[in-house]
C-alpha cells in the first residue's frame, strides 16, 4: 500500500539530527513513526520512543512531511541568488512529493520535495533546478496529474443578469464555459485590443476554468455547491464597448468585471478576482466595518495558492509586521496569516475558506465575529485550540513569526527572490527591527516606541552571535499594561549558512535559551500576543491603538546595529573629506564648511554646502542637496533630487527621497519615509514609522507632528498645514478633521490612566516606563504620580524634548526641601538640561551642559513645598523663562546652548540624567510644548489641554 511505501521510504532515508521539543528538548535522528510514537536514534547511539502527542508543531510539521513521500529520495542541484544578489548553488538530498503550477510569463512549474537534511517542504521553481532534475520531474509528471475537470459543467444555468441575447437593446458578445458566462462588447479601447485574438479570448477561457478546478480541489466552498439552482459566473470584460461596464481594472463579488490588461497569461489578477467571488457566495464578513481588511487579504492569499512563489505585496507586509497584523495599511501583503495556517501539521488550505464559510453572522448576515476571532473559533472547533482560542492564537502567531525570520513556508525562495529585490536598493530596510540601548538600564536594549509591535503585530531582529558559543540566550521584560491583557511570545531562531531556521522554544517572559552550531547566524522573534483579544478599529485616534514594548537583554549575542540594505562606496572613484574624514564620490560636491563624518558618504550627483553636516552613517546620493545648517544622522538616506536645509534634521533610519524638501527646524525621525514634491519646515515633526506623501501645494509646517504608522497623501489637501496631529492613513478626507490646533504641544501626560508600568502620553505616543517605586496614588479625587526621593523615576525617549524650543509645563508637590532634585532631566550626546525646584541656593533653577559648559537660569524664590504649584519653563537659545502658577519668576538671556544641540535621546520625570537627585513629591499633569512661548499666556490651561 501507499501507507507501507511510504513508512519504507522514511525508514530507508537518512534524516539529519534535530532537536525534538518533548517535555524536555531531545537531540536525535528520526527512524521511524507509528500512529502514536516516533522512534529516535539519541547521540550515544541508543533509541527512544517519544509520544506525538507531546511534541511541538515544528516537529509534528517534520512528521507530516515525512508522511507525504511516495518516491525514492535522490540528489538534487538548484541555484539563486542570495540577500545579496550573488548567486549561490546547493546539492542536497529529497524526495519530491508534487509538481505544482504552471509555466507562463507570469508564473512557473515548481517541484515541492522533502529534504533530508532538515525535513522541510520546500517548493522549487523547475527552472532553478539542474537539467537531471528537470528530466526526472518530467519522467514522474504522470504520478502528479493535478486537480482534475469536475465535469459538471451542464449542471450550471445562465443568469442573464445584466445581458440577455433574447432582449433588446445593446449588441454584445459573449461565451458560455462550464463555469463562466463572459461577455464583451463591440468597442475595443486602444489599451485592451488583445481581447480581439481568439487566442487570448481562448486562454482566458481556459484559465479561469482552471482556476475553479484548482479552488474546488483544495475544499473551497464554490459557488451554488449547495443549491439546487446552480448559476455560472459572469465575466464582464470592461474597456471593450459594455456600456453597463465600461471601465475599471479589475472587481468582483457575485460577478467579475475585469479588463484585458488585467487577464495576461498567467495572471495573478484572476485568481484574486475569483477569491472575492467564493468569499461573497459563503456570506462570511459581511457588513462590518471590522473585517474589511481580510477581502483583499484573503484574495491575494488565494492567488499565492495557485501561483507557487507568488509573493503579492509581501514586501509592505515585511516591512510594517510591527502593525496589528489586522491592520489595513499590509492586508495585500500580510496573507501569511492565512498561509501558516493552511500549512499547519493539523489543517490544510480548506481551512483558509472555512473561516469565510463557518464564520458567524445575524440574522440579517451581518458579520457577528472578525476574521481573527472566525481563526480563533474555527481553530477550537478543529482541535488545534482550546478555550476561546485566543491563548493558542497567540502561540500560533508566535510561531508563524519565528518562521517569518527566515519566511519558512513551503515556497520560501520565491517569497525571498521578492524579498532580496528591496535588500539591494541601497535603503535601510525596515523589515528587521533595530533595537536601541536603555538608556538606564545597562545591557538591555528595547525597540523604538513606534515599532514595538501591536496586537499580533512582530518584531523580528538579527543578532550577532559571539564566536565559539554553544549556546545564546535572551531575557524578555515585558513593559505590560495590565488593561490590555499585554503579553508576548518570544522564539530564538538559529540559520545555517543554507539559510535553514531552527527554532527555540517560545516563551513569554523571564529567558530563553538556543543551542547554537558552528557557522549559524541567530534572530529573535517577538510578538504581542495579549491574553485578551481587543478590536482594532480603523482610526480611533492618535493614541487609542496600544503598543506592547519590552525590554530584553542578552548572553553571548547582541542585536545587530547595522539595518539590512544600506549603501557603501565599494568601487566608486572618490575621496575623504578633509573635515570629518568621511568619504565623498569623486562626481558629488561637498564645501570645506560642511561636515561629513567618518561613517557617513556622500555619493553620485549630491551636493553638501554651507554648514551642514553629514554624521554617522548617514548617506547623501542621487542629485540631492544638503546645505545650511541642516544636519543628516543616523542611518538616513537622502536621495533623488530631495533637499534638506535650514536647521533642519533627518535622521535614524529616514529616507527623503523623490522632491521633497525638508527646511527649517523640521525634523524627520525613526523610520519614516518622506517623498513627493512638497516641503515640510517650521517646526514640524515627522516621526514614527510610514510613509508621507508631501505635495506642492500643501506645505507642511508649524507645529504639526505626523505620526503613529504613518501614510499621508498631502496632494490635493489644498492650502498650508501649520497644525495638527496626524497619524495613520490620511488625506484630504480625514485631514478636515485631524487640522485641529494643537498649539505645538507634543506630550501631555494627564496622569488618568494609572498603569503599574506605563505613563501613558494622551497626545502622540511618548508613553513613560515607571521604574523603581514610581507609583500611582490618589490625591483626593485626581489620580498623581509619586515619588519617594530614592528609586522612583519615569524614563521617557528623548524625542519628547528635541526640538528649536520648548515648553514644560508641569503640576508638582513637593515634600522635602532637599538641594538639588530634579523634577525632570534630559540628555544626549550633546549634554543634558534639568529643572530643579530648589537649587544648592535654595531657588529654583533651570540648568543647561554641554561639554565642560554649563549655564542656567535661577529664580527669585523656590518652589514651595507641601503644596500643589504649577511650574513653567520655555527655553530657547538665548532665551530662558521660569513661571510658577503663572507669575514669571526668572528670565535670562545667558543660556546660549540651545536645546537641539543637545541632541536628546533619554528622559526622566523624577530624577537627573544619571541616578543623582532623586525627586521626592508628586506630579500630575505634565506637558511639553515644541516652542519656546514668549509669556505664559500663550499657554493652554492644562485642564483644557
Amino acid at each position: 500500500s501507499l501507507v507501507a511505501a511510504t513508512a519504507s521510504l522514511a525508514s530507508a532515508q537518512t534524516f539529519a539530527p534535530r532537536t525534538w521539543q518533548s517535555s524536555a528538548d531531545i537531540d536525535g535522528t528520526f527512524l521511524s513513526k507509528s500512529a502514536t510514537t516516533v522512534t529516535i536514534r539519541l547521540t550515544d547511539g541508543t533509541t527512544k520512543a517519544l509520544a506525538i502527542s507531546n511534541l511541538g508543531d515544528e516537529d509534528r510539521r517534520f512528521l507530516r512531511n515525512v508522511k507525504s513521500v511516495s518516491l525514492p529520495y535522490r540528489t538534487w542541484t538548484r541555484t539563486w541568488r542570495n540577500r545579496e544578489g550573488v548567486p549561490a548553488s546547493e546539492t542536497f538530498q529529497a524526495a519530491l512529493m508534487d509538481i505544482t503550477g504552471f509555466d507562463s510569463p507570469l508564473s512557473q512549474k515548481h517541484a515541492v520535495v522533502v529534504r533530508s537534511d532538515d525535513g522541510a517542504r520546500r517548493g522549487y521553481a523547475l527552472a532553478d533546478l539542474s537539467p537531471a532534475d528537470r528530466t526526472y520531474v518530467s519522467s514522474v509528471a504522470a504520478n502528479f496529474p493535478g486537480p482534475p475537470a469536475p465535469g459538471d459543467g451542464a449542471q450550471y444555468g445562465i443568469d442573464w443578469k445584466e445581458y440577455n441575447p433574447s432582449s433588446p437593446g445593446e449588441r454584445f458578445n459573449y461565451k458560455v464555459t462550464d463555469h463562466f458566462v463572459f461577455y464583451w462588447g463591440n468597442s475595443v479601447q486602444s489599451d485592451a485590443t488583445n481581447w480581439n485574438s481568439p487566442a487570448f479570448r481562448q486562454m482566458n477561457f481556459d484559465f479561469f476554468e482552471k482556476v475553479w478546478n484548482y479552488t474546488k480541489s483544495i475544499g473551497a466552498p464554490m459557488p451554488y455547491a449547495s443549491s439546487s439552482s446552480k448559476k455560472k459566473i459572469n465575466v464582464y470584460i470592461t474597456r471593450t464597448g459594455l456600456s453597463k461596464f465600461p471601465d475599471g481594472f479589475a472587481f468582483a463579488s457575485d460577478a467579475i468585471i475585469v479588463a484585458p490588461a488585467a487577464m495576461l497569461e498567467g495572471s495573478s489578477v484572476v485568481p484574486h478576482e475569483f477569491g472575492h467571488v467564493i468569499q461573497f457566495y459563503t456570506g462570511g464578513f459581511q457588513s462590518n466595518d471590522n473585517v474589511g481588511w481580510y477581502w483583499e487579504n484573503h484574495a491575494n492569499w488565494a492567488a499565492n495558492s495557485f501561483i507557487p512563489g507568488l509573493a503579492l505585496a509581501l514586501g509592505v507586509y515585511a516591512d510594517r509586521q510591527h502593525y496589528e497584523i489586522d491592520s489595513s495599511r499590509m492586508n495585500y501583503g500580510s496573507w501569511p496569516l492565512t498561509e501558516f495556517f493552511a500549512d499547519h501539521p493539523r489543517l490544510d488550505r480548506a481551512f483558509g475558506y472555512d473561516v469565510w464559510k463557518r464564520a458567524a453572522r445575524d440574522s440579517n448576515g451581518v458579520a457577528t465575529e472578525t476574521p481573527l476571532q472566525s481563526f480563533m473559533h474555527r481553530g477550537v472547533e478543529r482541535g488545534v485550540f482550546s478555550g476561546d482560542g485566543v491563548q493558542g492564537f497567540g502561540d500560533f502567531v508566535g510561531q508563524m513569526a519565528a518562521h517569518n525570520a527566515t519566511w519558512d513556508y513551503t515556497y520560501q525562495q520565491g517569497y525571498l527572490d521578492t524579498l532580496n529585490y528591496q535588500f539591494n536598493q541601497g535603503i535601510p530596510s525596515r523589515t528587521y527591527t533595530m533595537l536601541q540601548p536603555v538608556p538606564d538600564r545597562a545591557d538591555w536594549f528595547r525597540p523604538v516606541y513606534s515599532q514595538a509591535p501591536r496586537q499580533y503585530g512582530s518584531n523580528t531582529i538579527e543578532l550577532n552571535v559571539e564566536p565559539g558559543v554553544t549556546e545564546i540566550r535572551a531575557t524578555l521584560d515585558p513593559i505590560a499594561d495590565e488593561t490590555l491583557g499585554s503579553n508576548w511570545r518570544a522564539t530564538l531562531v538559529a540559520v545555517n549558512a543554507k539559510g535553514q531556521a531552527r527554532y527555540g522554544r517560545m516563551w513569554r517572559t523571564g529567558t530563553g535559551r538556543l543551542k547554537m552550531k558552528p557557522g549559524e547566524k541567530a534572530m529573535l522573534a517577538i510578538v504581542a500576543a495579549p491574553d485578551q483579544y481587543a478590536l482594532q478599529p480603523f482610526r480611533p485616534g492618535y493614541t487609542a491603538k496600544r503598543r506592547f514594548p519590552y525590554e530584553v537583554r542578552f548572553q553571548r549575542c547582541s542585536p545587530s546595529s547595522v539595518p539590512a540594505g544600506i549603501r557603501n562606496h565599494d568601487n566608486v572613484p572618490g575621496r575623504f573629506h578633509a573635515n570629518g574624514g568621511g568619504f565623498v564620490a569623486a562626481s558629488a560636491s561637498v564645501a570645506s564648511t560642511a561636515y561629513v563624518g567618518p561613517n557617513a558618504q556622500v555619493l553620485d550627483d549630491a551636493r553638501v554646502g554651507g554648514n551642514a553636516r553629514i554624521e554617522d552613517h548617514a548617506v547623501v546620493g542621487g542629485q540631492a542637496t544638503v546645505s545650511g545648517a541642516a544636519v543628516i544622522g543616523g542611518y538616513a538616506y537622502v536621495r533623488e533630487n530631495a533637499r534638506v536645509e535650514g536647521a533642519a534634521r533627518v535622521r535614524d533610519y529616514t529616507l527623503v527621497q523623490q522632491s521633497a524638501r525638508v527646511l527649517g527646524n523640521a525634523r524627520i525621525l525613526e523610520f519614516v519615509n518622506v517623498q513627493g514634491d512638497g516641503t515640510v519646515g517650521g517646526d514640524a515633526l515627522v516621526k514614527g514609522f510610514g510613509d508621507v506623501y508631501t505635495g506642492s501645494s500643501t506645505p507642511v509646517g508649524g507645529g504639526t507632528v505626523i505620526g503613529q504608522d504613518a501614510e499621508i497623501y498631502f496632494d490635493g489637501a489644498g492650502s498650508s498645514i501649520d497644525y495638527g496631529t496626524l497619524y495613520g492613513f490620511n488625506d484630504s478626507y480625514f485631514l478636515a478633521n485631524d487640522r485641529q490646533d494643537n498649539r505645538y504641544l507634543y506630550a501631555h501626560w494627564s496622569f488618568t490612566k494609572p498603569r503599574t508600568r506605563i505613563l501613558i502620553d494622551d497626545q502622540t505616543d511618548n508613553d513613560g516606563v515607571l521604574r523603581g517605586d514610581a507609583a500611582f496614588a490618589l490625591d483626593g479625587a485626581r489620580q498623581v504620580l509619586d515619588f519617594n526621593g530614592r528609586n522612583a523615576y519615569v524614563a521617557l525617549e528623548g524625542h519628547a524634548a528635541d526640538a528649536a524650543g520648548l515648553t514644560f509645563d508641569v503640576q508638582m508637590l513637593a515634600r522635602s526641601t532637599k538641594a538639588e532634585q530634579r523634577v525632570f532631566a534630559f540628555a544626549g550626546p550633546g549634554g543634558k538640561f534639568s529643572f530643579t525646584p530648589r537649587d544648592a541656593s535654595g531657588k529654583a533653577a533651570f540648568t543647561v551642559t554641554s561639554g565642560s559648559t554649563t549655564q542656567f537660569v535661577q529664580a527669585d524664590r523656590p518652589v514651595p513645598t507641601g503644596t500643589w504649584q504649577r511650574v513653567t519653563v520655555s527655553y530657547r537659545a538665548g532665551s530662558v523663562k521660569i513661571y510658577l502658577n503663572g507669575t514669571q519668576i526668572a528670565s535670562s538671556t545667558a543660556v546660549t546652548i540651545a536645546p537641539d544641540a543637545i541632541r536628546p535621546n533619554a528622559g526622566y520625570l523624577g530624577r537627573d540624567a544619571g541616578t543623582a537627585n532623586p525627586f521626592n513629591g508628586q506630579l500630575y499633569d505634565m506637558a511639553i510644548y515644541r516652542k519656546a512661548f514668549n509669556s505664559f499666556s500663550q499657554l493652554v490651561p492644562p485642564y483644557t489641554r
